[in-house]
């Protein structure tokens, strides 16, 4: 710029900002990555409550084989009344359905308690105990189950 020349000033009218089909563009780049962003924490939430449901079941599971080991080798609730034995980790052939190992009736909410007994297997005296917790996670039945081996 040379001494000479006047400085040139710009007016707010020569401003012309964004046009109309560009905020477009950025307000639909926005809605997609806001979507993404939903739809990943949608996917966060339901793997929690999974994890949740698993953990509350395992816990279920350790308790009632807590209580098969420390009870009783002809206990009630761990007796062979299906004659089940080729299908331990069956849940529609089942020995007892939310009972426990001493033989009374629990109440577990939205989980069940199937345990499926095999009497002289596999070896004379000895019971093959299999512990399942059921439960309905969006439409689908999952289950965690523990197997246990008890001598007379």
């Amino acid at each position: 710029m040379r001494p000479s020349e006047p400085f040139e000033i710009k007016t707010i009218s020569d401003n012309t900002g964004f046009t109309l089909i560009e905020v477009i563009i950025a307000v639909s780049i926005l809605a997609i990555g806001l979507l993404g962003l939903s739809a990943m924490q949608i996917s966060g939430i339901q793997s929690n409550s999974l994890a949740y449901a698993s953990t509350q079941a395992h816990h279920l599971l350790e308790k009632q084989m807590e209580m098969i080991i420390h009870a009783d080798y002809h206990a009630r609730g761990i007796s062979d009344v299906s004659n089940n034995t080729g299908r331990l980790d069956s849940i529609t052939h089942m020995d007892h359905f939310n009972t426990d190992a001493l033989g009374n009736d629990v109440d577990l909410g939205k989980f069940n308690l199937i345990i499926n007994v095999a009497e002289h297997t596999p070896v004379d005296d000895t019971k093959t105990i299999v512990v399942m917790v059921t439960w309905d996670n969006d439409r689908k039945v999952r289950k965690l189950s523990c197997i246990k081996t008890l001598t007379g």
